[in-house]
């Protein structure tokens, strides 16, 4: 499955700090080190990111006073449903809109088609609506009126349109404007160098303008705003760059302090809290939470909400408990954590149901799929891609069985009409040859159907939780796939790979098929496997026996 987390800033150290009234900011890289501001340099640098060196120029005693009036930038433009989306088929030009089709009166597609122009690319926005097609309670009329943005939406997809602010255009067009925005990124930084935050300013909302989803802009705009102790626009553009990256730790912990800053207390350990929940041994949150408990305590901050410091304390009893190291020291003041570059791929923008991972699972009999229990834990629901159809039609799927002794559950899907595997019902020994299918790494290696081969080169034990041990590359996106003899039964259910370290090569682990046949049989009526010859076969053959009943299973989780 893949992670729904965002990359997560490493530590660093800071020289000591007078008390509550330092701020430092920490524009974390991604290397693992300990580093003082006094060991910075004076001028900003450039680096993996345009801003890696910003932390030797902010280090500012945050007076109490009230911050400047600012109003907030209009959002209105942004949130406002757009005009039909443009082909692909020409360069950054709109073009004809396709067919009305039937008018749309449902409110449930109008609210599709507004979460889909939310999307950053068009392969997301499809996504939502072979959702929509499939779920069981849509009716026949909503996917009628839905029709004809499927069928654009399925074009867009094919064409590979992204989305830059209301426009949507070819991913070449849009990453000449990612650079132009870049450019000018780093012309608003050597400006930083010198102090002209005005300059500065300016460049960073034309860069802003040039590309919406430029985050690095928006975000130094945030930090432009604190300097000059303009906490409101402060809070407002890293907000902006929350709404992209939800559960990105830094903007959470960056939210927080700018909301300690106006007095909104309560509303900052929720942010923090949140920040905590993600990730409960990061040392910069730590940090901050209990300098916020110290404060609070020491009389600092008055007026605070009631349940705000019990709210905080509880949190940072939890933080230092899981990792004593990270007690806060009271010397160092609040940290503002830079945000790195999320992903795109694992952000959506519907924040009430995306798309959270993928996992694979086999027809095991007419109209069910063999799954791990692990792939369909946190889903609100789940649908699987048809193998045998080209175009990617999804079908609705639902938890029927889930076992409690072994990570495995059983979906059924009456719409899927594709063949069960024959099984090997016998323990298969050491050294015998193996090949796993599966949908792993989608987002790096495709979404398309991959197979691994190898060998068993262990059998079930205590230390392997009674689970075969492969020397087959499985990785997330395997679990639950079917792993398979030369005779082409299935011998297996991948589960999990051991830990790669240095020295040590990483094995996959199976659930030997016999151990699961019990709750198979329990669970699907007069359950028997299909019958092949036991002949060894070529590998292409076996490919073929198992590929059309291998299936993708996509996971939404609601928010």
């Amino acid at each position: 499955m893949l992670d729904p987390k965002n990359l997560v800033p490493s530590s660093i150290d800071f020289c000591g700090r007078k008390l509550v009234d330092w701020i430092a900011i920490a524009l974390v890289s991604v290397t693992w080190c300990s580093i003082t501001l006094g060991q910075q340099a004076d001028k900003i640098s450039f680096g993996e990111s345009p801003v890696d060196g910003v932390a030797a120029k902010i280090g500012i005693e945050l007076k109490s006073t009230k911050p400047t009036d600012a109003t907030a930038p209009d959002a209105a433009a942004a949130s406002k449903l757009e005009k039909p989306l443009t082909s692909a088929d020409t360069t950054k030009k709109e073009a004809k809109p396709g067919k009305p089709g039937k008018a749309v009166t449902s409110q449930k597609v109008k609210t599709l088609e507004a979460n889909a122009l939310k999307c950053q690319t068009a392969e997301e926005a499809l996504i939502l609506y072979k959702f929509f097609m499939a779920a069981p309670d849509t009716t026949t009329e909503e996917k009628e009126q839905a029709q004809t943005r499927y069928e654009y939406w399925d074009q867009a997809a094919i064409d590979q349109l992204v989305r830059v602010g209301p426009k949507w255009m070819a991913k070449e067009d849009a990453d000449a404007l990612q650079k132009e925005a870049d450019d000018l990124v780093r012309e608003a930084m050597e400006l930083l160098n010198v102090d002209n935050f005005t300059a500065a300013n300016a460049k960073l909302e034309k860069a802003r303008k040039v590309y919406p989803e430029h985050l690095e802009s928006v975000f130094l705009l945030a930090v432009n705003a604190f300097l000059k102790r303009d906490f409101k626009i402060a809070e407002t553009k890293f907000n902006q760059c929350l709404s992209r990256a939800p559960n990105n730790i830094a903007l959470l912990n960056n939210v927080a302090i700018c909301e300690i800053q106006m007095k909104r207390y309560a509303q900052a350990v929720k942010h923090w809290d949140r920040a905590a929940t993600l990730d409960l041994d990061n040392s910069n949150v730590a940090q901050n939470i209990g300098q916020f408990v110290s404060d609070v305590s020491l009389k600092r901050f008055v007026n605070v909400e009631k349940n705000a410091l019990a709210d905080a304390t509880e949190i940072y009893q939890r933080m230092i408990t899981k990792d004593p190291g990270n007690r806060a020291n009271s010397t160092r003041g609040y940290v503002v954590m830079r945000m790195l570059r999320s992903n795109a791929a694992t952000e959506t923008p519907d924040e009430e149901s995306r798309v959270i991972g993928n996992g694979t699972g086999f027809v095991i009999a007419e109209g069910y799929v063999l799954t791990n229990r692990h792939v369909v834990d946190d889903a609100d629901s789940l649908v699987i891609q048809d193998p045998t159809k080209g175009d990617g039609l999804l079908f609705h799927a639902k938890v029927v069985a889930i076992s409690k002794e072994l990570d495995i559950a059983l979906l059924e899907c009456r719409q899927l009409k594709a063949p069960a595997v024959p099984v090997n019902t016998t323990p298969v020994g050491r050294g015998t040859e193996v090949m796993a299918f599966g949908f792993p790494m989608a987002t790096v290696v495709g979404k398309g159907l991959k197979a691994t081969r190898g060998i068993i080169t262990g059998l079930p034990s205590d230390a392997t939780e009674k689970m075969l041990v492969l020397d087959v590359h499985v990785n997330p996106g395997n679990s639950g796939g079917p792993l398979c003899d030369r005779s082409g039964r299935v011998v297996g259910v991948v589960a999990a790979k051991t830990i790669n370290t240095t020295l040590v090569q990483s094995y996959g682990l199976a659930i030997p098929i016999n151990d699961a046949l019990p709750f198979i049989k329990q669970h699907i009526r007069d359950y028997a496997s299909p019958k092949v010859e036991t002949k060894t076969a070529e590998w292409t053959d076996v490919d073929a026996v198992i590929s059309p009943s291998t299936v993708m299973i996509l996971i939404q989780k609601k928010q």
